[in-house]
């Protein structure tokens, strides 16, 4: 028997976690997060090959939306999906310096697989390069 869990169905595990969260989530604060939106943003991230980067934490945003993140010891790269919207912030920033302004902030629409595309373009330089830093 196969038990090997793919990277896909950990975050959309995670995705599911989410959905179950309740308005006041945090010590009676957060927003609930919209179901539907996790699900979209399950599908889209496997359809649009997103589960070839290295895998994401998960967390719930105080506004009921999404944040994704990478972290390793130099860099900090998120992607922050707002609740109800398909719009994505990308935000890098260099953990080596703490007065360093964002080395990445950037916002797609994430209506077309075009956006999409250039959304796992912009990210992966970042994670992957961090990825193999941490193997080193």
């Amino acid at each position: 028997m196969n038990t090997a869990v793919s990277r896909t169905d950990c975050l959309q595990g995670r995705l599911a976690e989410l959905a179950r969260l309740r308005p006041g989530w945090h010590d009676g604060q957060g927003q609930g997060l919209d179901a539907e939106q996790l699900a979209w943003l399950a599908q889209s991230w496997h359809a649009r090959d997103m589960q070839s980067l290295p895998q994401p934490f998960a967390y719930p945003t105080f506004e009921g939306g999404v944040l994704l993140e990478w972290d390793t010891p130099l860099h900090a790269t998120s992607v922050e999906f707002a609740r109800g919207r398909k719009v994505a912030q990308l935000l890098v920033v260099d953990l080596t310096c703490a007065s360093a302004p964002a080395l990445v902030d950037r916002f797609h629409d994430l209506s077309d697989d075009t956006a999409w595309a250039e959304l796992a373009n912009q990210l992966r330089p970042w994670v992957q390069h961090n990825a193999s830093t941490l193997a080193a």
